[in-house]
């Protein structure tokens, strides 16, 4: 299951991309549709670990992706996950 509460994202320019963005997404196949400048991709970003947001927290089955990335710089580049 991945757990998302509270997210939020505000770029350099002030755009707010994810305000308090709190889902829970159970196993199987989803899509993800919005308008233009809804937040689609800052939110796929965020799940993927390409982009940090500014708060709230991300699970995928009881795991924070964030917190068990290796450090891409170090000798080990394998991630855990």
């Amino acid at each position: 299951m991945l757990t998302i509460k509270n997210l939020e994202k505000t770029y350099a320019n002030g755009v707010h991309a994810l305000d308090n963005v709190s889902l829970e997404i159970s196993n199987g196949m989803f899509g993800l549709l919005g308008p233009n400048g809804a937040g689609k991709s800052t939110l796929m970003r965020t799940i993927a670990t390409l982009q940090a947001a500014d708060g709230g927290s991300i699970e995928f089955n009881g795991i924070d992706p964030y917190n068990k990335l290796v450090d891409r710089n170090s000798d080990d580049n394998v991630k855990a996950l």
